[in-house]
């Protein structure tokens, strides 16, 4: 496996067991719609969460950088589908994870409703 899909796997692995410690429910992982991926599918509170988590081995300059806006809409035809394919009609949002790793540890940023529909 390469390098970055292993660096990625790793902050999904990550990012899943910090949701859960927040009393998040993990109902979907790697889902697919068309060719994109919904990295994990939580509930909270009666809501439905779509989580994008991004892995960096690199420090970045701006959280807004790290999802192009053609990634962005891809994300809303992703949840959209998935919300779709729900038996329940319950809310939905979509939030963003950043794991910046360490050599023995993580850090976790995580914006909540970081993308939003116009």
């Amino acid at each position: 496996m390469a390098d970055h899909n292993e660096l990625g796997r790793r902050g999904e692995e990550i990012a899943r067991k910090y949701l859960e410690l927040k009393d998040y429910v993990i109902i979907d992982q790697n889902w697919r719609f068309r060719k994109w991926e919904i990295d994990l599918v939580a509930l909270k509170d009666d809501l439905v969460v779509i989580v994008e988590v991004k892995t960096r081995s690199h420090g970045f300059s701006d959280i807004g950088d790290l999802i192009s806006e053609k990634k962005e809409q891809n994300l809303l035809d992703a949840a959209n589908a998935y919300m779709e394919n729900m038996e329940d009609n319950l809310e939905c949002r979509i939030d963003l994870i950043v794991i910046q790793t360490k050599a023995h540890n993580s850090d976790v940023i995580h914006i909540e409703d970081a993308i939003t529909q116009a």
